[in-house]
């Protein structure tokens, strides 16, 4: 019988604080879902917890739990929780990051972010309206070393 290979778990780093950024972690996280991927969103885990201490606990332990990160790069700059996730994150797993949005935002005209977010395995810009494209980028990075 052959042995089938690991299903990566993967983090889902981004802005969760109003209804259209929930709305679209959830459908990003069921298409990963969807291709097979286990997907860690911390909106799903930790909206019952009362302490921002809890919170940020329970998510640091899924993110070293994970076997690589992707992370949401949109916004007129990146929110910093998301930035801070996926400074902890790119140095010990594979960190994909996604940009949908069409603002420039940061000091490289080149990724349209931070100069720092070039540390990340990748990332990629997409100004598509269909998440499973979206989802299929991902997923070829994810692949690609």
């Amino acid at each position: 019988m052959p042995i089938q290979p690991k299903k990566l778990t993967l983090y889902l780093a981004g802005p969760l604080f109003s209804l259209a950024e929930q709305m679209f972690n959830n459908a990003l996280a069921t298409e990963l879902r969807h291709i097979g991927y286990d997907v860690f969103v911390p909106q799903e885990f930790c909206n019952n917890e009362i302490s921002s201490k809890k919170i940020a606990e329970r998510c640091k332990s899924f993110l070293h739990k994970a076997d690589a990160v992707i992370v949401n790069l949109d916004g007129a700059d990146t929110d910093s929780g998301t930035a801070f996730e996926a400074g902890m994150a790119c140095d010990r797993k594979t960190t994909i990051g996604f940009r949908t949005d069409i603002r420039q935002s940061g000091d490289d005209a080149q990724y349209g972010t931070n100069s720092i977010f070039r540390l990340l395995h990748s990332v990629i810009h997409y100004n598509g309206n269909e998440i499973s494209e979206l989802v299929s980028r991902i997923d070829v990075a994810l692949h690609t070393k």
